[in-house]
């Protein structure tokens, strides 16, 4: 019995050991981690302070400006910083702050404040900051009245049919826009008469995303109505969306009769097998107006802005995988 009661103890000092050198190990753990996270919030601190004295001063070599905050009360000050700022072209805000109602009226007001006062802010990029149809209908109030934003993303922000028939029918109104970013979105069916409303507009939109937003053959059919008669956009991306082959002869015979477009993507776009097929017979419509464009224009590299918006969009998908 005291051999079996020694063995017990023994038994019993070893894992108390192993435990405390375990819990020693996950306390020198936690230490460096808690070190990191001081070093990394101090940087970020110092970055954010050295970002807002440049706004503030004006600094003429800061013309790009992107934040990613969770917290309101920052990005409010950002707006705010702007407005009296005369060399910031491009502002790219992300960050989950919008999930509160009150927030997103706080933020649109202050958003629709800076566009009104800001005439040089030429790209705006709020992607992934879950608005919804709330906070795209306060922007779309603005958006058919203002003349310098040219470039726009609202990709992955809840935005349903109501918020998106909303910016939608103001952006007709609006001729300055020349991109339009509303990938991953929901805007679904029942924006079908908003799309080819705006594509008949003399809005003058080159590029408009749509992309992952649940359309149907009621939208293409829409957008090729409004492609029939369209003569400025030439980049349209429909990926990843719900079409069937019952549609396709519309929208070709649509491309026959518009010169401009020189750039369409329907890829993945449901259960329909045709769509390879569909791109080889959209392909001499998009080549033969990418030779009249070239007569007009020279061909460009890539733009700023759209090096921009790809790698907010890269961004947008690291949050995802963090939130993850």
């Amino acid at each position: 019995a005291t051999t079996n009661r020694r063995t017990i103890v023994e038994n019993l000092s070893h894992i108390i050991c192993e435990f405390l050198s375990l819990d020693l190990s996950l306390n020198r753990d936690m230490m460096a981690a808690e070190v990191a996270g001081d070093l990394l919030r101090q940087e970020y601190d110092t970055m954010w302070e050295e970002m807002m004295s440049g706004i503030r001063a004006n600094d003429p070599s800061l013309c790009d400006v992107r934040v990613t905050s969770n917290k309101l009360a920052e990005v409010v000050s950002v707006y705010e910083a702007l407005e009296g700022n005369t060399h910031v072209t491009n502002l790219g805000v992300m960050g989950k702050w919008w999930e509160i109602q009150a927030d997103i009226g706080t933020a649109m007001c202050r958003i629709n404040r800076l566009l009104s006062v800001c005439v040089t802010l030429t790209t705006l990029d709020l992607t992934h900051t879950l608005m919804g149809d709330t906070g795209a209908h306060a922007l779309a109030v603005v958006l058919q009245h203002n003349t310098s934003l040219q470039r726009l993303g609202l990709g992955s922000n809840l935005i349903g049919p109501d918020g998106g028939n909303a910016l939608l029918f103001a952006l007709g109104r609006n001729s300055t826009l020349k991109s339009l970013r509303l990938t991953h979105n929901r805007l679904g069916p029942d924006t079908a008469a908003a799309m080819a409303s705006l594509l008949d507009s003399p809005s003058g939109l080159i590029e408009l995303y749509l992309d992952q937003n649940g359309l149907s053959d009621e939208n293409l059919s829409a957008i090729a109505w409004g492609l029939s008669r369209n003569n400025t956009l030439r980049t349209l991306d429909l990926d990843f969306n719900r079409f069937s082959s019952v549609v396709f002869p519309i929208l070709l015979r649509a491309l026959s009769q518009n010169d401009i477009i020189t750039a369409i993507s329907l890829w993945s776009t449901g259960p329909s097998p045709d769509i390879g097929i569909l791109h080889s017979q959209i392909e001499p419509f998009v080549r033969r107006n990418r030779g009249k464009v070239l007569q007009i224009e020279p061909a460009v590299e890539p733009s700023a802005y759209e090096t921009y918006f790809s790698s907010a969009s890269e961004s947008a998908e690291e949050m995802d995988d963090d939130n993850a």
